[in-house]
């Protein structure tokens, strides 16, 4: 889900400036995530520059980016930025949306609020009892709740990407 965020500022009127809005707002986000090996939970490190940034009109959106928080360099949670105008005639708002992009149990907080979480759904990803091997157990497949913001707890979500009229793609949270 889309979620408005907390407080944003008044949207700057050049790129160069919603960058530096934007790389001000995802440092509000941080998290931890859960690895299979140790269960001990571990801090995720925020990557300052963003891995994609976009526009697309057609969809009311005048400027979006994509942030990760990473386990050293692997991303594990993508943070998506975007400002977008709702409705013709009303002003530009800031909102945001989460990924997962690991199958490990993951936190994730906004001004030390926790407002997203998600279960681990796999440990052994080569194993029969893997959710993607033809013998898995799909009716245990169930979605995790946490704050405002629901995950898939396993990685069947069709609606990850997005095409825009550009030919390019993006990343779309559910």
């Amino acid at each position: 889900l889309r979620q408005p965020v907390p407080d944003p500022p008044r949207p700057g009127s050049t790129e160069e400036q919603r960058l530096i809005q934007m790389r001000r707002l995802v440092r509000r986000f941080n998290g931890e995530f859960v690895p299979a090996m140790t269960d001990v939970p571990e801090q995720l490190r925020l990557l300052s520059q963003p891995v994609y940034r976009y526009r697309d009109e057609d969809q009311g959106i005048s400027d979006g980016a994509v942030f990760a928080l990473a386990q050293g360099n692997d991303p594990e949670v993508l943070i998506v930025l975007e400002l977008l105008r709702l409705n013709p005639g009303e002003e530009r708002v800031w909102r945001y949306s989460l990924a997962r992009v690991s199958s490990m149990q993951m936190r994730v907080r906004l001004d030390d609020r926790e407002i997203w979480s998600v279960e681990r759904y796999w440990t052994r990803p080569r194993s029969p009892a893997s959710p993607r091997s033809p013998t898995a157990n799909t009716s245990s497949k169930s979605a995790h709740r946490s704050g405002s913001i629901s995950a898939p707890a396993d990685s069947s979500c069709r609606a990850m990407t997005k095409t825009f009229s550009s030919g390019r793609r993006a990343i779309c949270c559910c």
